[in-house]
């Protein structure tokens, strides 16, 4: 019987660490740019910048915890990976430049600008998970 295995191995890899480090920043993320969002869903699920960029950011971390569970149970799903990977990265660019342009013309606690940092981070993560699907580097 050929089950599915636990593979820990995953976490050792660079691709193990992006995952974690993008379901840690997209905690922090969701926290930081939504504001109260367990009492107060009027700033992460509304419509303008920081809605697009809570909306986006709380649906990047569901995947990404369940991406982070199909790799540790072995699963292989390469091609889809890197489908979202593109997506991911294109819409955190488009969150990245509303977010810049909310805090630059509303202005904002410091919250909303380490939020914006952590987005450009997680832009980057993107960036280097999609260089390793597409082996331009190493994993």
């Amino acid at each position: 019987m050929s089950g599915i295995k636990l593979n820990l191995r995953f976490l050792e890899t660079n691709r193990g660490i992006i995952k974690i480090l993008q379901i840690i920043i997209g905690a922090i993320i969701s926290s930081l740019v939504c504001g109260n969002f367990l009492w107060d869903k009027h700033y992460c699920w509304s419509y303008g910048n920081r809605g697009y960029a809570g909306i986006w950011n709380s649906a990047c971390l569901f995947i990404n915890i369940i991406l982070l569970i199909l790799h540790l149970t072995n699963i292989k799903i390469k091609k889809l990976e890197r489908v979202y990977a593109i997506i991911a990265l294109i819409l955190y660019m488009i969150a990245v430049g509303m977010l810049i342009w909310y805090w630059a013309h509303i202005g904002g606690a410091w919250d909303g600008v380490v939020g914006t940092v952590l987005a450009i981070v997680m832009t980057g993560l993107y960036i280097w998970d999609l260089q390793i699907l597409q082996g331009d580097s190493s994993d």
